[in-house]
Order: structure tokens, then C-alpha cells, then sequence
């Protein structure tokens, strides 16, 4: 249970929150969607939770290639209203439904499709953020500032707004399934596949308990048995390297054609 919450409606609110919880000595635990499962957002009895949701501003720029998002955005708002004109923000966390671009951004985020449009510190190009003593900077990219902000978790700057970088959606998708005879080899093959254009925008490889339950049929199996499982980690993992071993490796292209189906080939 923290002091109190506090929910700035606007940069300006957030700057005079920051200036009196530095001025009487309070700890603030910044807050987007709350999807973290890293105990990040855990407060202690004497901290300010401040709550970013707040800081919705969301405005699409097509002939500039971005899309500036208040920290408070969710993921999944940000990227639909970049689809509607066409465009793709191309972060997909599973968390997409859940989480907010200022946690994207706090938290150093990778997306399902990191292997081609990179993780969020490189589709953020600049950002707007307030520092501990209520000033508020805005960096671009190529400034160090913006190094540290993007993944500082809230340590030495909060970040009030994100300017990410879209791009053009592709049209259709190329998939390649296969199973690895064990992880080192699946590793393997995933970076060679990698090096290759056009760049898989797709690239998952799993364990082979997971690739187990990923190809469970109606909920059986292993799954009836992941919370056993996750009782005992390493035990589970020792397990699954030495007696399942295969792994599932699945890759995706964007796009559709004679290019696309030759990588899909060459894979």
C-alpha cells in the first residue's frame, strides 16, 4: 500500500507533482498500465504512486514517419491509430493489450517483430521527460540524454511523452514452421535465417517445454501441469533439455510474392 496516487492530466501537472514530492522528500514509483511483472511498481508505505495514464496525447504524423504518444497511450490505441492511416509502429509486445508506451520506453521493451522494425530504443526517436528536480528536458535521437532515459525504469527521468517511428504496413504474411533437434542447433539456424534479406520480421524459437505446450491440442498435456512445473524452474528445465530436447522455430516474413516465397524456401 503506497502514501497516496496521484494522476497528472498534463505535462505541466506532472512538472508540479515532481517539484513537491522533491521539495518534501517523497519517493515517486511511476506507474503506466501496471503490466510489469518485475516488481518495478511495487511501492513502499511512505512512496507516491504516480499513475501516467493521465498523458493521452496521441498524434500521428505520416509525412514525418512518427507518432508522438503521451506515456499513458496504450499500446494497442497507438498502434490502431497508426494503422488507420496506413502505418505501423512494428512494436509488438504480448503485453500489446496491456501495457502503455511510457512503460515501452521505461522499460527497454522488445516486440515480437524486434527482428526486423528493432526493439524500442530504436524505433524511439525522441522523447519529452521530467527530472527528479520537476524540470522538463526533451531529447532527440543522437542526444545521450535520450540513451539514458530510454530503459532508466523510472530511476533518473519520467518520461511524459514518446515520439516513435512508423512505417508502412506490408500486406500479408509468409510463415515457415520447423523443429530443431535441440536448442543449440535451433539457435543456429534462427541466426542464420536472420542474416538473410529480406529480414525475417518473425524469428521465435522455443524451449522445448514450451514448444511442447505450444503444440498442445485443447489445453492438455503439459499444460494441465504448468503451475508443477513452475514449482521447480531449473529442475523442469534440466528436464526438458535432456529428454523432450526438439524445438519449435517459426518464422514470418511481411509480404506476399515470388520474394517472400523464396525465402520462405530458402529458410
Amino acid at each position: 500500500v503506497a502514501a497516496a496516487v496521484v494522476r497528472p492530466e498534463s505535462e505541466a501537472a506532472l512538472v508540479a507533482v515532481v517539484q513537491q514530492a522533491a521539495a518534501a522528500g517523497r519517493n515517486l514509483v511511476p506507474l503506466s498500465a501496471g503490466s510489469g511483472v518485475c516488481g518495478g511498481i511495487r511501492p513502499g508505505p511512505e512512496d507516491v504512486i504516480l499513475d501516467l495514464k493521465g498523458l493521452r496525447r496521441l498524434d500521428v504524423r505520416p509525412d514525418e514517419g512518427v507518432v508522438h504518444c503521451g506515456s499513458g497511450v496504450m499500446g494497442r490505441h497507438a498502434e490502431e491509430a497508426c494503422n488507420r492511416h496506413g502505418y505501423t509502429i512494428g512494436h509488438f509486445p504480448s503485453s500489446i493489450a496491456c501495457s502503455a508506451v511510457g512503460g515501452w520506453v521505461a522499460a527497454r521493451g522488445a516486440g515480437q517483430l524486434s527482428s526486423r522494425y528493432g526493439k524500442i530504443e530504436d524505433i524511439c526517436v525522441g522523447a519529452r521527460a521530467v527530472l527528479a528536480d520537476g524540470s522538463l528536458h526533451q531529447a532527440w535521437r543522437g542526444d545521450p540524454a535520450l540513451d539514458e532515459w530510454v530503459g532508466n525504469e523510472g530511476a533518473l527521468a519520467i518520461i511524459s511523452e514518446a515520439t516513435l517511428r512508423i512505417r508502412p504496413i506490408r500486406q500479408g504474411w509468409t510463415f515457415a514452421a520447423f523443429m530443431a533437434p535441440n536448442l543449440r542447433a535451433g539457435l543456429a539456424a534462427a541466426r542464420q535465417v536472420v542474416r538473410q534479406r529480406p529480414v525475417a520480421s518473425l524469428v521465435r524459437l522455443y524451449d522445448p517445454i514450451d514448444s511442447r505446450m505450444a503444440l498442445s491440442r485443447g489445453g492438455g498435456g503439459l499444460i494441465k501441469r504448468l503451475d508443477q512445473l513452475l514449482m521447480a524452474p531449473r529442475l523442469a528445465r534440466w528436464g526438458g533439455d535432456r529428454l523432450m530436447k526438439r524445438c519449435l522455430l517459426v518464422f514470418g516474413w511481411e509480404g506476399t510474392g515470388p520474394a517472400w516465397e523464396a525465402m520462405r524456401r530458402a529458410a
